[in-house]
């Protein structure tokens, strides 16, 4: 059987050759390491492969804003930059460029699924800093 992987989002990895994309190898060899993709209604175009999608994209353009443009502003190594480096770039290009190949999304949705990703994220962010403050202030006293 083939050689598992986690994918983002925790999609868990598939022995079974019909639930799965080759992530590396041709498919027909039984080394290839494969990635099992959600099913939310039925696979390629489905609104869960666009949600898992949305979501690996926003964390590839993490990896470069805020992590490797700080550390290139401060010149200095900034929390969650080798995490960034190592993990999410080669694990994110690998499956967003795996489920473009094998059209399992377009580039323009994707690229819209991103966005709208990316302004959820930025809406939350300043919340997330607040509660963190209450969190502190709250263990502090």
């Amino acid at each position: 059987m083939a050689a598992g992987l986690v994918a983002a989002g925790g999609a868990l990895a598939s022995t079974r050759r019909e639930d799965s994309l080759p992530l590396c190898g041709s498919g027909s060899d039984d080394l290839g390491i494969r990635i099992r993709l959600p099913r939310a209604d039925g696979g390629k175009q489905s609104f869960g492969i666009y949600l898992l999608s949305g979501y690996v994209w926003i964390m590839l353009v993490n990896v470069f804003f805020p992590h490797l443009l700080a550390a290139i502003w401060l010149k200095q190594y900034v929390p969650g930059l080798g995490t960034a480096l190592v993990l999410n770039l080669p694990v994110c290009s690998a499956f967003l460029f795996v489920v473009l190949k094998e059209d399992y999304v377009s580039p323009w949705l994707l690229l819209i699924t991103g966005c709208i990703f990316a302004g959820g994220a930025l809406i939350l962010i300043p919340r997330l800093f607040k509660l963190g403050e209450r969190v502190e202030e709250k263990f502090r006293n």
